[in-house]
């Protein structure tokens, strides 16, 4: 990773690739942060809502067979 060496002429690094990373890693780690602030910022996905069970209706005693 000696492109910058190459362009420029000169090592900001002193020929370690560090400078090379660090523009590579900068980027990666932006679009990461991007991400994540974007997915926190949505509203949480709830769970789908059944609707309610009504109790069972019970008849009268005057009404039920024996």
């Amino acid at each position: 990773m000696d492109f910058i060496e190459r362009i420029l002429g000169w090592s900001p690094d002193g020929g370690d690739g560090s400078f090379e990373f660090m523009l590579f890693a900068l980027p990666i780690a932006g679009l990461c942060w991007l991400a994540w602030r974007r997915r926190a910022k949505r509203p949480p996905v709830s769970p789908p809502v059944s609707p309610p069970v009504s109790p069972p209706i019970s008849q009268p005693i005057s009404q039920r067979r024996p």
